[in-house]
């Protein structure tokens, strides 16, 4: 981060990280996609929700049919600790973040 230049890049993908991060459990709480059987399309893309189905259910192959976008959220949150017990909450940015991270 010596120059601008290199300050203002690393500003510019922080942001992108950073709305993804906060983005993706608020999708939940505000019922932003009403349709439960809503594609995780809008936050992951083709090869993202792949690796994800892969490296949670530890498959060498993903299947054909995307997750829905609660799914891929919870499988996220997984990532992050989060433990999806009955009681517990809708995940959080927290959880999201590093599981974004992992």
């Amino acid at each position: 981060m010596e120059t601008a230049d290199r300050l203002r890049r690393c500003l510019t993908l922080s942001s992108v990280v950073a709305w993804r991060i906060l983005w993706a459990p608020r999708i939940l709480l505000a019922r932003a996609a009403p349709d439960p059987e809503v594609s995780r399309t809008v936050l992951l893309a083709l090869e993202e929700w792949q690796a994800l189905r892969c490296g949670i259910h530890r498959q060498p192959t993903p299947p054909a049919q995307p997750p829905t976008l609660a799914r891929a959220i919870g499988w996220i949150a997984r990532l992050g600790g989060y433990l999806g017990r009955p009681h517990d909450g809708p995940p959080g940015a927290t959880v999201c973040g590093v599981g974004f991270s992992s």
